[in-house]
């Protein structure tokens, strides 16, 4: 039994891209209410369009989200942060713990920090960072 059998889902399983345990953290934030919300959450899974994540709070279907994600661990020399802008597709309550699992469709697939930054600093002024990745 994985970790992802906590979940509820009518949704079939059959996907078009591959997905990848992992479980490392993820900073979520969206607008709600005319307030910018921020969310900690864990990954449940990774694929090339989108995350499974685990948060304490529920995001209603169709927010449009930032997300951050810090990959940590032995093979790595520091800490690498990916980011992503995308739409939460699913939304349901955890079966077995408090919380819900949301399903992220990135408009792109993530990308590291530096590089956001880097593709931020070559464009003209009047476009900011979410547009750039």
């Amino acid at each position: 039994m994985t970790s992802t059998d906590d979940f509820l889902s009518p949704y079939p399983t059959a996907r078009r891209h591959s997905r990848f345990e992992l479980k490392f953290p993820v900073s979520l934030n969206f607008e709600s209410q005319g307030v910018v919300r921020e969310l900690q959450a864990v990954s449940e899974n990774v694929s090339i369009k989108g995350l499974l994540l685990k948060v304490r709070d529920r995001v209603p279907p169709r927010t449009s989200v930032s997300l951050t994600m810090e990959v940590r661990g032995p093979w790595f020399h520091r800490p690498v942060r990916l980011v992503a802008k995308g739409v939460v597709v699913r939304s349901e309550p955890l079966r077995t713990a408090d919380g819900f699992a949301l399903a992220i469709e990135c408009q792109r697939p993530l990308v590291e920090m530096k590089i956001a930054e880097d593709a931020e600093a070559r464009i003209s002024g009047t476009r900011n960072l979410s547009e750039a990745i």
